[in-house]
Formats: C-alpha cells, sequence, structure tokens
C-alpha cells in the first residue's frame, strides 16, 4: 500500500459541496455574518474564511516507464527502415527501456506496421511506430505484446499540412512496472498548444512525440512548457543531422520529464527533485531515461499547475468562433513601425498606507520611462500595495481567528473611478505616454477585489480593465482576490503609429488560453505585469517565450525588483514574435527596462505564415466542456459519473 497525501481543494465563488466545486481559485469568500436578536438579522463586518476540504490520495508505491528515443538517419533507404528499427528497438530493450519512439514518418505506408509489430512483440518493447498514410503523418502505439492500442493522424495544420485528423485518444500501456496513461503529437504539433492541453485533460501522463526538421532553442522552450504547464513528461523523437536536403534535421531528441526545466522538489513526496531533462546530441543515437510516474501523480494532485486551476467558464472564445468578442479594427499601418515599452521594475515601499507611497514612486518611474522615449509602460503586478510587501499574514497567520488585520488590508483595494487611477490617467495625458498601471481592484459589488491592470493610453483614456483569470491560490495575497472572467484588446495609438495590445498577468501565463484568447482578439503586444522569482532555470521565462512564439505576438512582462521577503528578484524583460528576448535579463536592482518591438515585422511574419489561421478550435472542444475542472484519473477507467471528488479519490 503506498503513502497518503492530502490535497486541498479550494471553493469557487462560496462552493463548498466537493462533488460540485470545480476546485478553483478564491479561497476566502467575503462572509456576512449575522446575529439572532428578537428574531431580526443584523449585519456584521464582514469575515474573511478559509474555504477547503481535505481529500486523501492513496497512491501507488512505485511506477516508472522506461523510454527511449530512436534518433536515427533519415537517408536509411526505405526498404531497410524496417530492419534498422527492429535493431534499434532490439538495443534499447537491452539498455532497460520499455517503449520506444521512431522519428515522424519512419515507415513508407501503414502497409509495413505489422511487421513492425511482430518485432515489438519479439524484443519485448511497444514502439511508437510512424507512417504516412495517403500523404498524411500517422502513427500507431504498439505494445510490447505486439498489440496497437492507439492510432492517431496529425491534426494542428501546417502550410504544407492543411488537413488535420481526429481528436487523439489516449491509450493505457501497461509495463511490468504499471499502467500509463500515454498520447501521441507528431511533426509540429508541439507548437500549437491546445493539442497538449486537450491530451492533458484526457488523462495523458507521457506524451510520445515523433517529430523531424530543425530543433531549435524556441521548440526546446516550448516541449518544456508543454510538459510543465500540462504536468507531463514528454518524450521526443528526431531524425539525426545530415538528413535529406529535402527535409533537414539536427537531432537533439529529448526526454523532458513533468516539471519541464524546473528542478523541482514535490512536497511531501520521498523522492529527490525532479529531473532536468535529457537531450541527445545531433549524430544517430538511443536516449534512454526513466520517468517516475507515481511523481508525476503525486505532481498533479498537489501542484497549482495542469487543469486544477483551469478557468474553463472564460475559454468560449477558444472552442467556438461565435462566441469570439469582436477583434478591434487592424490598424491601417503596413510598413515598419517599433513600439518602444518601459518595463517599470521598482521595489514595494512597505508603509501603512501603501497607495499613495506606490502612486508617487509610480509617478517618478513612468517619468523616467518617458525621458527614455518610451511609447507605453508596465507596472509590476498589482503595484497600487505593492503586491505582499504590506500583507498582514506575517503578523496574523491565515488561520488565525481574527480577521480584521485581513479585512483592513483589503480596505486598499481602489475603484476603477478612484484615485489611483484617475491619477495615471491624468499622468499618462501629461506626458503623452500610455500607462499599463495595476491595482488591488475594489468590486463594486461587495465581491472580493481583483488583481487588475488598467490599460491608458497616451490621451488619458481607460482602454480596458483587466482582471487576473488565474490567480495564484498558493500565494497568501491572491487567496483574497477573485478571478476576472475575459481577455481583452483594444488599438493602441502611440506617436510611431496604430498598434494592439492586451494584457495577462503573472501566473496566467501558466495557462496558454490567455494568452490563445488575446492572440485571437486581435493583440500583437502582450503587456504582462508579474510579481515571480524567475529561477535560474529562467522557466518562467521559457514561458513567457513560448506564448509570444505560439501567438506570434511580442510579450513584456515587468516584475518587482530583487526582493527576497516577497522572493521576487526582477529581471523584467521584452520577448519578440520569434520567442526571442529583445532586451537582456540579469539585472535585479530598481530601474526602468527599455524594449523595442519590431510590430512591422510581427505583422509580416503573420501574413506569410498565415499565424492565427493555423489553429484548429473546432478539433479541441473540450477546452470549454470540461465539466469539472479536474479530470486527472487511473488510466483506462472512464471519470465517474458522481462528482469531482470520487474523481479525484480514484486519481491514483
Amino acid at each position: 500500500m503506498g503513502d497518503v497525501y492530502s490535497f486541498f481543494f479550494q471553493a469557487e465563488d462560496g462552493i463548498r459541496d466537493a462533488q460540485e466545486s470545480r476546485g478553483l481559485g478564491d479561497v476566502y469568500k467575503r462572509q456576512v455574518s449575522t446575529q439572532s436578536t428578537g428574531g431580526q438579522l443584523t449585519m456584521a463586518q464582514p469575515v474573511f474564511l478559509l474555504v477547503c476540504a481535505t481529500i486523501l490520495i492513496r497512491a501507488e508505491a512505485t511506477v516508472t516507464l522506461s523510454v527511449a528515443a530512436l534518433q536515427m538517419n533519415e537517408n536509411t533507404p526505405r526498404p531497410e527502415r524496417l530492419l534498422v528499427a527492429s535493431q534499434n528497438m532490439a538495443a534499447a530493450r537491452a539498455l532497460g527501456a520499455d517503449v520506444c519512439v521512431l522519428p515522424e514518418a519512419w515507415l513508407a505506408s501503414a502497409d509495413m506496421v505489422p511487421a513492425l509489430q511482430q518485432a515489438a512483440r519479439r524484443h519485448s518493447i511497444a514502439v511508437l511506430a510512424t507512417y504516412l498514410d495517403r500523404g498524411s503523418s500517422c502513427a500507431s502505439l504498439v505494445n510490447r505484446t505486439g498489440h496497437v492500442v492507439l492510432g492517431y493522424s496529425k491534426r494542428a495544420s501546417t502550410a504544407t499540412s492543411p488537413s488535420a485528423g481526429p481528436v487523439s485518444n489516449v491509450a493505457t500501456l501497461h509495463t511490468p512496472q504499471g499502467s500509463v496513461a500515454v498520447g501521441i503529437m507528431l511533426g509540429s504539433e508541439h507548437l500549437f498548444p491546445e493539442v497538449a492541453r486537450v491530451l492533458m485533460l484526457r488523462g495523458a501522463e507521457t506524451v510520445l512525440v515523433s517529430a523531424s526538421g530543425i530543433l531549435n532553442i524556441v521548440d526546446t522552450h516550448a516541449l518544456q512548457t508543454r510538459a510543465f504547464t500540462n504536468a507531463m513528461a514528454l518524450v521526443i523523437s528526431n531524425y539525426a543531422a545530415g538528413a535529406a536536403p529535402s527535409t533537414p534535421s539536427n537531432g537533439h531528441s529529448s526526454v523532458v520529464p513533468f516539471c519541464g526545466y524546473w528542478n523541482y522538489s514535490i512536497p511531501e513526496y520521498p523522492a529527490p527533485r525532479c529531473p532536468l531533462p535529457r537531450l541527445a546530441g545531433s549524430s544517430e543515437e538511443i536516449l534512454v531515461d526513466i520517468l517516475d510516474i507515481a511523481a508525476l501523480r503525486v505532481f498533479r494532485v498537489r501542484n497549482y499547475l495542469g487543469d486544477m486551476v483551469r478557468r474553463p467558464f472564460s475559454y468560449q472564445s477558444l472552442c467556438y468562433p461565435s462566441a469570439r468578442p469582436t477583434s478591434p479594427s487592424p490598424s491601417v499601418d503596413q510598413g515598419p513601425l517599433v513600439v518602444k515599452v518601459g518595463l517599470l521594475q521598482m521595489r514595494a515601499i512597505r508603509t501603512e498606507n501603501p497607495v499613495p507611497a506606490h502612486q508617487a514612486k509610480g509617478e517618478a518611474f513612468c517619468r523616467q520611462a518617458k525621458a527614455q522615449g518610451a511609447d507605453v509602460v508596465v507596472f509590476p503586478e498589482m503595484w497600487s500595495v505593492g503586491y505582499g510587501a504590506n500583507f498582514p499574514s506575517a503578523k496574523v497567520g491565515l488561520n488565525s481567528s481574527t480577521s480584521t488585520p485581513l479585512y483592513e488590508w483589503l480596505q486598499h483595494a481602489q475603484p476603477v473611478d478612484g484615485g489611483y487611477v484617475t491619477h495615471f490617467r491624468a499622468l499618462a495625458r501629461e506626458l503623452g505616454m500610455a500607462i499599463a498601471a495595476t491595482f488591488l481592484h475594489a468590486s463594486q459589488d461587495g465581491s472580493p477585489p481583483r488583481n487588475s491592470v488598467a490599460m491608458i493610453d497616451r490621451f488619458g483614456e481607460i482602454l480596458y480593465v483587466y482582471s487576473k483569470i488565474h490567480t495564484a491560490y498558493w500565494s497568501d495575497v491572491e487567496v483574497l482576490t477573485s478571478s476576472g472572467r475575459s481577455t481583452f484588446a483594444a488599438v493602441l495609438n502611440t506617436a510611431a503609429g496604430n498598434v494592439t495590445v492586451g494584457s495577462m498577468i503573472c501566473a496566467d501565463r501558466e495557462h496558454p488560453e490567455t494568452a490563445r484568447m488575446c492572440m485571437l482578439q486581435g493583440t500583437e503586444l502582450l503587456l504582462a505585469p508579474t510579481a515571480c522569482w524567475f529561477p535560474p532555470s529562467q522557466t518562467v521565462m521559457n514561458e513567457f517565450a513560448t506564448r509570444a512564439m505560439e501567438n506570434v505576438m511580442a510579450a513584456a512582462t515587468a516584475n518587482y525588483a530583487h526582493d527576497d521577503t516577497m522572493g521576487l528578484n526582477g529581471n523584467s524583460a521584452g520577448i519578440d514574435h520569434t520567442g526571442q528576448p529583445v532586451a537582456p535579463m540579469g539585472d535585479s536592482e530598481e530601474g526602468v527596462v527599455l524594449t523595442e518591438f519590431d510590430i512591422g515585422a510581427l505583422r509580416a511574419l503573420r501574413r506569410s505564415k498565415r499565424g492565427v489561421a493555423m489553429t484548429k478550435p473546432t478539433l479541441h472542444p473540450e477546452l470549454c466542456n470540461v465539466p469539472k475542472a479536474i479530470e486527472f484519473r487511473t488510466p483506462g477507467r472512464m471519470p465517474h459519473d458522481d462528482g469531482w471528488a470520487a474523481r479525484m479519490h480514484d486519481a491514483l
């Protein structure tokens, strides 16, 4: 019998029932306590109650999957490929592999798959057999007894492969070390976040990726981001360098653990830190690694990633074109356009009256950015209160019997028409510079405040107010906030020309849906306030780079300057539309990080590569139609019909 782990789910909008709650956001909900006096109910001071339930998860002691990426030469003659594949399968098995992956379209046709099934049975190793079928890239997952357990054809359209196959199912692969839920991606599908997301929603724990072509640093970032933000492992097999000139490849097959490139320590799990990815060279090679599936499962139910904090009720525009908000009118500018963005990297002020103090400091940095030539500036996350600099949890603790300090802290929340936002509207008008001002946003209906950014143009007009959708419930500060419900995009007029801007905030980057919705609304420049520690492995920045690349849009993120108390370390940065940094990182001190974005080049790339036209939303209805947010379950079993809690009990 395995160990027992506790998982705390959180109530969304006050739902306390374990079967009805999606397990999302809003741990604290404003309550109105009542007293009975002579049969009359009287209103008392609002208090904040921690709403949670403990669900016990019984984890299997040991479940591993030994995987092998067969990096072979594409110059291998077609008649010899069955023999070469069989030899490599035998070698991989001798190295202890349970399953191996071939590069994309290794076999000429589906007629050759039966021979590979015999090889799988002979060598007692599962294999992802890849082949062409009527011009489409296809794959069959063959288990170690030679049976096909999953068939798949590529569905992420490219300029050269416009057709798309059906949404992949997830198959259960049985090995001597246990059973694992396995999914498939082919070719360039790793560039499309929806593919990996749907596989995760269907329960995939390990995804076998059959690739062909050049895998560069942007691809590496994308693959690691797919693993980390979906809490699943990836096994990527590519052709070795020196392949046919028509489809040059460069090797670099890899095995990416469920934590991407984050050397993560899993709470309460008796295992070492999550390992770093394994990467092959450019020549022919058999890359073997062991995946800890038991650790992956614990990570899924204990961590905040994957599906646990998704907001499917906010994603309608991803799946249904009729539900997409009207995009702003496209800019008529078709020539060169460079927009300068000032990232205000500031340190929070510790004071009993934070709003006036942060307002004054923010103004000083805005003036500095204007002097440097900025067209628009971005504040760090929730700047009006300095994020958690003045939060009282260190004094009273979240489980304290008194709620007064928390209540008083929340009184710093500002309405959109309040003094804080109004001040920066006037400043934007004075400086002729747009300002993305962040603040703790007071609600009008008495519900918890939101974590918001007001996009103010250079004429002092508010283009939109975006509230963070994926609130960071692991943060003491953000458990007191409610989540936003939609993204926005607007045409921003700058002295250089018009550019369409949108916003996301910090942890929104963990979820590809946010940036995708912004892109579908027309966003070219994504302004992303944050309050974060950018780890040495750059996992967080890789996520920003992936969001920019997969949506062909620029991204600018402003972080707080180094602050050990809050765990923040600067490194504000700009990422261009190809996923490459446009401003140097590494600085953790206060200052204005000025970044320049070539919007003209962005538009040219969108036109030449069809950009957003390559997405296929009608193939991904599960992104919106998930009845409950948690779908992790025992491989091979369908989710129960009797609620979220029952499925969580069966997760491991």
